[in-house]
């Protein structure tokens, strides 16, 4: 299982690595966000350095059988999360140095953040 975390920025490489994928979840793996967990805003699968595709809505699922190989198999994903968060970060007092840069201050440091990043656990599951 891949545990899920909440990124305070704009983008985040996780990375994990698995064995072979449990009997029960053969002949087709899935990466899939269990117990209504869900990604905000987007998260990008590589399973052994290949790309399996961009998740953004529900149902949170990808094929990955075609990357997968016997023995370790090495799991990264990339997810993107709400710009406004980040907006919301450097405005915070005692920010030094911004990592975004606006015309106009739209949000102050007292606004409520939402939620973002990878939300839930994942599970390798079978068709």
């Amino acid at each position: 299982m891949f545990v899920a975390l909440c990124m305070p920025s704009l983008a985040q490489n996780l990375q994990q690595n698995f064995q072979n994928p449990p009997q029960e979840a053969r002949p087709r793996v899935w990466w899939h966000w269990m117990n209504g967990g869900m990604v905000c805003v987007m998260a990008e699968v590589f399973v052994n350095g290949q790309n399996m595709g961009v998740v953004w809505k529900a149902p949170f699922k990808l094929d990955i059988t075609s990357a997968l190989k016997p023995g370790k198999n090495d799991l990264k994903v990339i997810v993107t999360n709400l710009w406004v968060n980040r907006l919301i970060g450097d405005a915070q007092p005692g920010v030094e140095k911004k990592i975004i840069y606006t015309s106009l201050q739209f949000y102050q440091a007292d606004a409520p953040l939402q939620p973002s990043g990878m939300m839930g656990p994942v599970k390798l599951i079978g068709k």
